[in-house]
């Protein structure tokens, strides 16, 4: 663990990858949210903090290109702490190692005692507070929307 104090105004940012098991079209907001697929918790959500990669003059393109290659384009979501913990999920600063982008590392951590219901429902709320902030959505909006 880190001794990284995080404040409810930290913005995480989460990679998302732009394809259409990760994204869906949701009719009522009409933007794109992450689907229930980019947001499993295995065993934790990873996130990186904004305010922690501005520090090393990195942000969302990096999150971004994460592990990606030009065939697996990613858009990065952001959402801030408080409204983490406002869906009563736990979050923790955890370092992956000290390169820059990996100490801006943050777990999100799920509610043990959910119902398989209940993790459902919390992770939809969850990806309705997700706000797109980088990167292209390049998946074809539904004919119906």
């Amino acid at each position: 663990m880190s001794d990284e104090v995080l404040t409810p105004d930290d913005v995480l940012m989460r990679r998302v990858l732009d394809h259409p098991d990760q994204v869906e079209w949701h009719q009522d907001w009409q933007r794109w949210v992450p689907a229930p697929a980019a947001l499993r918790f295995d065993p934790d959500l990873s996130t990186f903090v904004e305010r922690l990669l501005a520090k090393q003059q990195q942000g969302a393109s990096d999150v971004a290109s994460l592990g990606g290659s030009d065939d697996k384009a990613a858009a990065v979501y952001v959402i801030d702490v408080r409204e983490v913990e406002e869906l009563e999920y736990t979050v923790e600063h955890s370092p992956d190692d000290e390169t820059p982008i990996n100490h801006a590392h943050c777990s999100i951590l799920a509610v043990a005692e959910d119902s398989k219901s209940q993790k459902k429902e919390r992770r939809r709320r969850l990806a309705a507070l997700l706000r797109h902030a980088y990167g292209e959505i390049t998946v074809a909006v539904p004919d119906n929307a």
